[in-house]
């Protein structure tokens, strides 16, 4: 994941979310707030966790200085 693509991957994972595949876990600020906390530089970095189907949990975060961050953590 790049700064150029954190968006599109965000969107992915609200979709599979709404969808079933995934379940949204916990965060930084609600679900539907991220990109406009990013965009406006309301907060400085905001990390979301998933869970898919199959156990894993995936880790998502921007920082509005730093690299993205996308993880997938092993059950």
């Amino acid at each position: 994941m790049t700064y150029e693509n954190w968006s599109i991957v965000f969107d992915e994972l609200v979709k599979e979310t709404e969808e079933g595949a995934f379940e949204y876990i916990e965060g930084d600020c609600p679900l539907q707030e991220t990109k406009e906390h990013i965009t406006n530089e309301t907060r400085f970095a905001i990390i979301q966790n998933f869970r898919c189907e199959c156990g894993n949990r995936i880790e998502w975060g921007v920082c509005i200085r730093g690299t993205p961050i996308l993880r997938i953590h092993k059950r």
